[in-house]
């Protein structure tokens, strides 16, 4: 899988990619501490975020549909879900918190 940007060359040779799905399993795994986990999770949608724009900065349309279209399909997907995922962490603390307020 070739990159045509610049952007999709530096992330396959510093290994860039690398970063998401090791940051992903961290936050997966953070279940009992949902602060630290909520605060991954925004750290995830920002370099998501990041990855997006950078993808498409080096977009071309006429060349059809590539890589970087993928990557950029899937940064907005991940953005999506990382979001659900933090509206639903706060939720879950705030129901634990109310309930130590009743005990």
């Amino acid at each position: 899988m070739n990159s045509t940007s610049s952007a999709g060359f530096y992330f396959q040779s510093n290994y860039g990619f690398l970063i998401f799905p090791v940051l992903t399993l961290i936050t997966i795994f953070l279940y009992k501490r949902r602060l630290p986990q909520s605060l991954l999770s925004n750290v995830l949608i920002f370099l998501f975020a990041f990855q997006a724009i950078l993808f498409t900065a080096g977009i071309n349309l006429k060349d059809g549909f590539g890589f970087d279209e993928i990557i950029i399909f899937t940064s907005f997907l991940n953005i999506l879900l990382l979001w659900f995922a933090r509206r639903n962490i706060i939720k879950d603390e705030a129901l634990v918190r109310s309930i130590d307020r009743i005990r």
